[in-house]
């Protein structure tokens, strides 16, 4: 397990002109009814783990090659539409289901339908922890210490998404830095993200950086060989 620090630079965009602004409310009430669902209680089986993110579900009667069809028409003109949105994946068979990831209002949200049953999950964290507060489960102040037979972690580059520049930063013409810790876990994947710091905050770049670190992956450390 590695904890590691990362600085993450936005720089000011022009030309792009404002439209819609949308939150995650909202893209899941207006979702919901493009494709006929009723909110329901979550599958014990399927709702994420964990208290740092919101869970809605609801079922739905329609299959799913109309429900994509469905879904892909409407959802694609409500991202046009809105500055502080945009689709990060297309959809993803993960065995259970087919899952797909949206940025919404700065805001990562994961929605699943399953493939045996008719539901219907949406899932986002609630928020985004700084480090100094955080209810965290590895130490923030964690020294890295150079290791004799120790390969440290590495970047897979095709993993590395960038941040999306915030909506309300670009509205203001902001720039900023983000300071970001994150632990490193032995299957590569990257957890605990935490802001160590931001230099313009009120402008979202922490939520973007964070949203932005979660999808990255490493080839994990190695020791001895």
């Amino acid at each position: 397990m590695f904890c590691l620090a990362f600085a993450i630079l936005f720089m000011a965009l022009n030309g792009r002109s404002l439209a819609s602004e949308m939150t995650p409310e909202v893209f899941i009430q207006e979702m919901l009814n493009e494709v006929g669902a009723e909110l329901s209680d979550c599958p014990a089986d399927m709702a994420d783990p964990g208290s740092e993110r919101v869970a809605v579900c609801a079922r739905l009667e329609m299959e799913y090659k109309k429900f994509k069809r469905t879904w892909d028409k409407r959802v694609k003109d409500r991202i046009r539409s809105s500055l502080n949105s945009r689709t990060i994946t297309a959809w993803r068979d993960n065995k259970l289901g087919y899952e797909r990831l949206y940025e919404i209002d700065g805001t990562l949200i994961k929605v699943f339908r399953s493939k045996d049953r008719h539901d219907l999950i949406f899932s986002y964290f609630k928020d985004i922890e700084y480090c100094e507060t955080g209810k965290s489960s590895y130490p923030h102040n964690l020294e890295i210490k150079e290791a004799e037979n120790i390969v440290p972690p590495k970047l897979i580059p095709e993993s590395k998404v960038s941040p999306a520049y915030p909506w309300i930063a670009r509205r203001n013409k902001k720039e900023g830095k983000v300071i970001m810790q994150a632990v490193i876990k032995k299957d590569g994947t990257v957890d605990d993200v935490c802001v160590l710091r931001v230099d313009t905050p009120g402008f979202n770049f922490e939520i973007a950086a964070a949203i932005a670190m979660r999808q990255w992956r490493y080839k994990p450390a190695l020791q001895d060989g």
